[in-house]
């Protein structure tokens, strides 16, 4: 008679195994979203858990100050690597992926509302493989922010201690359809600049799909700027695959001349962009060290010459655009306070 009716509360409530403090985040998805337990074994192959193809997730959120809000994750790859992969939330963050057979990581990222480049060693984690249920891995994660208005200078630096925890297979019911899952949780503890952070992501998983439905799924540097009240719950509300364009057609640059270049639809050696495309580009030279071979705005061929980002200001002295502008640079070069090469 016990075991039938602790089996029918299982059954009523999948989630009551689980620590209150996880039930309590998992209640941000809404009723009648985590319908029962799976039998679904556990991360083996971490790119069939987050697919490598270019795709589109849209989401709507389940609670928060934005309910009912609907933003789409986008996953991106470059055409000559799969470590170039990225996924987005293009209004909030940008992760640069780096994918290997024992997980996916993310060795840096972009935070857009606050424009700053959060770098990260070791990677932090975002899915692994072969974690035994209940078990906690632990890693200690140095830390450094970068402003993208200075980025050759590091504005905060701290730890984290991140500790990553498979709670087990649970069936889902989202608008995009039914997913067997696994739930996975990381758990980030540190101090990073004068910040203090203390906090959980808990993201439910499928097999081929991706991510489905999540609590607090964003950049880690979004926990030195939110409290726990900006967390929220999102649903898969749809999927699709996009097709990946052809890479743009290269021109070889003669010897002397600058590596850097707009590609030939500029027509021209300086471009102006809205502020988040300059912002990838120099990401791009920041992050790879390869300049601006993933950007469709330029192109670099040559060690020792780089894209320049610079802040173009209104006549009241506040932002408008961003130029992006190609140069060749000396070996030694440096940033001067107005965000222009010296």
């Amino acid at each position: 008679m016990l075991t039938t009716l602790i089996a029918a509360a299982l059954l009523a409530d999948p989630l009551s195994q689980l620590p209150q403090a996880d039930q309590d985040a998992l209640a941000l998805l809404g009723s009648g979203v985590v319908t029962q337990s799976s039998t679904i074994g556990p991360v083996v192959n971490p790119a069939k858990w987050i697919p490598l193809q270019d795709s589109v997730h849209t989401f709507v959120r389940t609670s928060g100050t934005n309910t009912g809000q609907v933003e789409s994750i986008r996953l991106k790859g470059a055409t000559t690597s799969q470590s170039k992969w990225t996924q987005e939330d293009p209004a909030h963050w940008t992760r640069y992926l780096n994918p290997t057979s024992t997980g996916i990581r993310v060795p840096s990222a972009v935070n857009v509302p606050n424009a700053v480049i959060s770098k990260y060693a070791p990677a932090q984690p975002l899915i692994l493989s072969d974690i035994t249920p209940g078990t906690v891995v632990s890693e200690t994660v140095a830390v450094k922010v970068y402003d993208l208005n200075d980025p050759s200078t590091v504005s905060y630096t701290g730890t984290l201690k991140m500790d990553y925890q498979d709670l087990g297979g649970f069936k889902v019911q989202v608008p995009a359809g039914t997913y067997d899952t696994r739930l996975i949780k990381v758990t980030y503890d540190g101090k990073v600049g004068p910040a203090s952070v203390q906090d959980s992501a808990w993201v439910l998983y499928a097999q081929g799909v991706g991510p489905v439905a999540f609590v607090n799924y964003k950049d880690v540097s979004a926990f030195l700027f939110y409290d726990k009240e900006s967390r929220f719950g999102a649903v898969l509300q749809s999927v699709s695959s996009t097709p990946q364009p052809a890479p743009t057609p290269q021109p070889t640059a003669p010897p002397d001349s600058h590596a850097c270049r707009i590609t030939p639809h500029h027509h021209a050696q300086t471009a102006l962009m809205p502020r988040p495309l300059a912002f990838a580009a120099l990401l791009t030279c920041l992050t790879t060290g390869a300049g601006c071979t993933t950007n469709p705005y330029c192109w670099c061929q040559a060690p020792g010459e780089y894209c320049n980002v610079e802040t173009v200001r209104n006549d009241r002295g506040a932002p408008w655009r961003t130029r992006l502008r190609t140069r060749r640079l000396p070996f030694r070069h440096q940033w001067n306070r107005d965000d222009r090469y010296r």
